[in-house]
């Protein structure tokens, strides 16, 4: 997964299944919305949009310099991230 996430860019979209604290088994479908350096350049962080519901909450996810790819949706982090064919 983390492989497929380095090579999104503006437009791309994925389906993904995922857990959090308020509920378990979500599906949804994202669009990338931008991708951009944060904290001069040390984080990756792609911003994504629900293809559904364009005007809720948006989701994050976050590269911290070690390969691997954290997801957040608003400011809550997401967990058990699982990518649907």
């Amino acid at each position: 997964m983390n492989k497929l996430i380095n090579t999104l860019s503006k437009g791309d979209t994925i389906n993904i299944s995922f857990d959090s604290v308020s509920s378990k088994n979500n599906k949804i479908a994202l669009q990338v919305k931008c991708r951009n350096k944060v904290r001069k350049g040390a984080i990756d962080k792609i911003t994504f949009v629900n293809i559904e519901k364009p005007k809720s909450i948006n989701y994050y996810a976050y590269e911290r310099g070690n390969k691997k790819w954290g997801f957040a949706k608003g400011d809550l982090g997401i967990y058990n991230i699982k990518l649907i064919e």
